[in-house]
């Protein structure tokens, strides 16, 4: 019977960038702009966007929170075709009262700070068996898949949604008739076929998720055929039988379909 472990340590740091700026942004059009940042001092390519702090469950909640503004710096109108009950509420991250594209920052790290591996052998009477078990530990991924099957807007569009789609926050109104939501434990917002807050255009750190993950990769069973089987022929010297499994199993708290990206 031999083990082998082996634990890594990662870390990489941008030092120097032929930028201007000071950093670069790659941004893919077809994931609806999401932007990752090389930034000096960082990192590569963290992902960056804005922070949700739930959604706005009043009008008076709206009157008193940073809302999205317009190139000029104006905040848009508290209205149903505007920001409305039921919108996605932005972490101000610059403190101006506003949000606006300076309120965007890191929200995920793509990179692991640890890479991990156990294998076992053993042999026994003829058989040997094999087991590799992989990890890696303090990444961040981007669940675009849950994005897209999350948003009640595509329900229309004849695709498989997740339920949560289902649970949009729903506008109705109070005993004094202001507009409330009637289900306030909601993560996910209204429905509006017209809106200035970027409910499902804007990348949040919502669909950012742990990565991390410990996955049995690898598990082969092998058989030497005895010699005295084999005497019996002049043709065949040695033989061995084996079968193998891949991916057998995955312990992760990520959602989609494999953190192994």
């Amino acid at each position: 019977w031999e083990s082998n472990f082996n634990l890594s340590h990662f870390k990489t740091t941008i030092t120097s960038l032929n930028s201007a700026t000071g950093f670069y942004d790659r941004i893919n059009w077809w994931m609806n702009n999401w932007t990752q940042r090389a930034a000096i001092g960082e990192s590569p390519w963290l992902f960056y966007g804005y922070v949700e702090e739930g959604i706005f469950q009043s009008v008076e909640e709206l009157q008193n929170s940073a809302l999205p503004a317009d190139n000029n710096g104006e905040e848009y109108a508290i209205a149903e075709n505007s920001i409305w009950v039921g919108d996605v509420k932005y972490k101000d991250i610059n403190g101006d009262g506003i949000i606006t594209g300076d309120d965007q920052t890191y929200i995920g790290n793509p990179w692991p700070k640890y890479f991990a591996g156990l294998t076992n052998s053993l042999s026994y009477k003829g058989f040997d068996l094999s087991i590799l078990i992989t990890s890696t530990i303090g990444n961040d991924v981007y669940n675009y898949l849950r994005n897209e099957n999350s948003n009640p807007n595509n329900i229309n569009l004849g695709r498989n949604m997740f339920v949560s789609a289902l649970d949009y926050a729903q506008l109705t109104t109070d005993a004094e008739g202001n507009t409330i939501l009637a289900n306030p434990g909601t993560t996910v917002a209204r429905i509006a076929s017209s809106s200035k807050n970027g409910n499902y255009s804007r990348h949040t750190n919502k669909y950012v998720e742990d990565g991390s993950f410990v996955r049995l990769k690898n598990v082969t069973l092998n058989y030497n055929l005895p010699a005295t089987l084999l005497a019996r022929q002049k043709f065949i010297k040695g033989a061995r039988v084996g079968v193998s499994a891949q991916n057998v199993w995955t312990i992760t708290g990520y959602s989609g379909y494999d953190p192994e990206v």
